[in-house]
């Protein structure tokens, strides 16, 4: 089999007998070649496209689809790391814009950016830039686009002076939560809640900025608190409960939040630090995008179904919030949008999971 070439350029790297498997180990592929450029011009989607094969770019792994696999030809973007090349991880971007005392002004659980432009290898190899202003209806279609229409190898993002963080976690009733649902919603800059579905608990996460210095915990108390108890005992529970599930699952979650949620937590800084929470475990992961305004009847549907005992959930629910944007494929195109994430760890209850998730 010939491999591509790139023309007028240093070759491409490139691998055979690659494995890639995604972070939560759920799944997996070889692909034909995989390649690893190091600029623009080695991204071999036009050679690739005149030998019948297809392309796929893969970043660190965090998705939990497969939407990267192929047994074709696999692009890793991980030499594509330049400011701001498509590649650069998010946690290595922190750590540039801190030496600039600059930040991103949102970000998800685990590390919403501010895309103004955008760089893509098109299907025919041609490379084009968009945004807002140029060519917007690629630009709206590109941000959301799972793929479809190229390999996007640079990125300009909107960032903003370097800012900390006051983070607070309350445990709070879910019919409390319920019947002050709007106020809570908008009672900071940024709100999230992690629901215990058998504890029928939440905490209440709530952000806003401050001029505070940072406060952390001490070493051995975080050690202590989100290592032992909140990684590995907890971890060792979740493995018991695969064999009993209905059980034991319901002990482990009022055991979790007695031992880390009952009294309130407080966390000052910066702003990357404190966005970002440890995901724990490889994990399935499910999430649904509903209307804002109707989130509260969909959690009380969710409610009813959890209560009835056909699925012994094992992990936090999950529940955020987006503003409304104007991108295509976006679950909140034109409107608000509450996502109620559902996790079930990887071997726990492998193959009740599978059932769930394929529907």
């Amino acid at each position: 089999m010939s491999s591509p070439k790139t023309n007028g350029m240093p070759p491409v790297k490139q691998r055979q007998g690659v494995r890639f498997q995604n972070w939560a180990k759920t799944h997996s592929c070889r692909p034909a070649l995989f390649f690893e450029p190091d600029t623009e011009a080695q991204v071999i989607v036009k050679q690739a496209r005149a030998q019948g094969k297809t392309c796929r770019a893969i970043g660190a792994g965090h998705s939990p689809s497969d939407l990267a696999c192929t047994n074709d030809y696999m692009i890793g973007t991980d030499r594509l790391d330049r400011v701001i090349s498509g590649g650069m991880r998010l946690h290595d971007l922190h750590e540039y814009l801190a030496q600039h005392q600059l930040a991103l002004s949102n970000l998800g659980s685990i590390s919403d950016q501010s895309v103004t432009e955008l760089t893509l290898v098109l299907a025919d190899g041609a490379v084009v830039t968009c945004s807002a202003e140029e060519q917007p209806r690629l630009f709206r279609a590109a941000q959301c686009s799972l793929g479809c229409l190229g390999i996007i190898v640079r990125v300009t993002l909107q960032c903003e002076p370097a800012f900390l963080l006051r983070a607070t976690e309350e445990l709070w009733s879910m019919a409390d939560l319920l019947g002050r649902w709007s106020d809570t919603v908008h009672s900071a800059e940024h709100v999230r809640f992690w629901w215990f579905p058998h504890t029928d608990n939440v905490v209440v996460w709530r952000a806003n900025r401050t001029t505070e210095h940072a406060v952390g915990r001490t070493p051995a108390l975080s050690w202590l608190r989100d290592r032992l108890f909140g990684y590995h005992m907890y971890e060792l529970g979740l493995y018991l409960a695969r064999f009993m599930p209905r059980l034991l699952t319901a002990s482990i979650e009022r055991w979790k939040v007695a031992w880390l949620h009952q009294d309130p937590i407080v966390t000052v800084g910066p702003s990357h630090d404190v966005f970002n929470f440890d995901c724990l475990f490889s994990q399935r992961v499910n999430e649904w995008a509903v209307p804002a305004d109707r989130a509260p009847e969909a959690i009380r549907q969710l409610r009813q179904i959890i209560a009835q005992g056909s699925f012994p959930v094992h992990f936090p629910i999950e529940i955020r919030f987006t503003a409304k944007d104007d991108i295509w494929l976006s679950p909140a195109q034109g409107h608000d949008v509450c996502y109620i994430g559902i996790i079930m760890y990887r071997w726990v209850m492998e193959a009740m999971s599978r059932s769930c998730f394929a529907g």
